[in-house]
């Protein structure tokens, strides 16, 4: 009765774990090939990761134009040696650095590296007016730009000044000048060589509030140029007459005084003040601004007329008024005729 059931369990045990159990993969035999696969997976991706990363940087080198090792003048250049090795990455072989000794200068013939995509640097070019030093970097053939100056000189002249390289050609050609910033007075004078590289000119300007510029026209060794404006206002004068004589004598001189006065703040007068009178006229020079004039009634007298004019810059003419009457009774009276004796009485 007890031997059958032991037999069935033995039987149980061998289909259990027999000859044909064994033909069963376990779970410890599936972890192990799982992570060999995974092993290999990733070995596999960092040798493709580092393989790029070469090939990247090797590219990227061949672009760049290689930089010359510099150092600090005031640095003593030292070598490095015994450098430890270094490792870029798991799986790639060391790599050694190369030792290298720092420069004091660049060698000759030395050319900046320009770096993929940057622009190029171009050679500085010549200031205008700055020497011939700047002329010869520009290079042959090239313009410099010269310094056009304006100075007005009193009787209404302006002289234009044209400055090129010192110690070159001075510039040629003709100047433009232009007055007044509305209903503008236009000359166009020509430019005369002088010394040190220097040019002038000069033109005679009509009278008003002057705003004065001058345009060079440029040349074959220099550029057009504008000057800065000179600015030249005109000032107000005040003209009086007196004292006139009372009743001068018909024949005889007198004389008249006349005053002009700025009326503010302005340069030295250096105009004429003109007595206009029976038909003559008298002119002198203003002075220290009082003058005077010596007048003669040749026949009933009448207005006086003073004028302050010839000042390039002072408003005018400026004129006032006077009357002038001579003396009525001018005859001597010892010429007078005698009267006649009456009748019946002795002479």
């Amino acid at each position: 009765m007890h031997e059958r059931p032991r037999a069935r369990r033995r039987h149980a045990q061998t289909r259990i774990f027999g000859p044909r159990a064994a033909a069963v993969p376990t779970t410890t035999t599936r972890g192990r090939r799982g992570l060999s696969l995974l092993c290999g997976l990733t070995a596999l991706c960092v040798a493709m990761v580092a393989a790029c990363s070469a090939t990247s940087i090797d590219q990227d080198n061949s672009a760049l134009t290689p930089l010359a090792a510099t150092a600090d003048e005031s640095a003593s250049p030292t070598a490095s040696t015994d450098l430890p090795l270094t490792t870029p990455g798991d799986g790639l072989p060391a790599v050694a650095p190369t030792a290298t000794t720092p420069t004091d200068k660049p060698a000759a013939g030395f050319t900046p590296p320009v770096r993929p995509g940057a622009p190029a640097s171009s050679a500085p070019s010549a200031r205008a007016g700055a020497g011939p030093a700047a002329a010869a970097a520009a290079g042959p053939g090239a313009k410099t730009r010269p310094t056009v100056t304006l100075a007005y000189v009193r009787g209404g002249t302006i002289t234009i000044r044209a400055s090129g390289n010192t110690g070159g050609p001075p510039p040629s050609g003709t100047v433009t000048v232009t007055d007044g910033e509305s209903l503008s007075d236009v000359y166009t004078v020509a430019l005369a060589s002088g010394q040190g590289g220097i040019s002038t000119a000069s033109v005679h300007v009509a009278k008003r509030d002057h705003v004065i510029w001058a345009d060079y026209a440029g040349d074959d060794r220099y550029t057009p140029t504008r000057s800065a404006t000179l600015r030249q206002p005109l000032y107000a004068v005040s003209i009086t007459v007196g004292p006139i004589p009372d009743q001068p004598r018909r024949g005889q001189p007198f004389t008249i005084t006349a005053q002009v006065s700025p009326t503010g703040p302005g340069p030295a007068l250096v105009g004429r003040v003109s007595f206009q009178f029976e038909g003559r006229r008298v002119a002198e020079p203003v002075g220290n601004g009082s003058v005077q004039a010596s007048l003669v009634v040749t026949g009933n007298g009448g207005i006086v007329t003073v004028t302050y004019d010839d000042d390039d810059l002072y408003r005018g003419p400026l004129t006032t008024t006077d009357s002038i009457v001579p003396f009525a009774f001018d005859t001597d009276p010892s010429t007078l005729p005698t009267a006649a004796p009456a009748p019946g009485t002795n002479p």
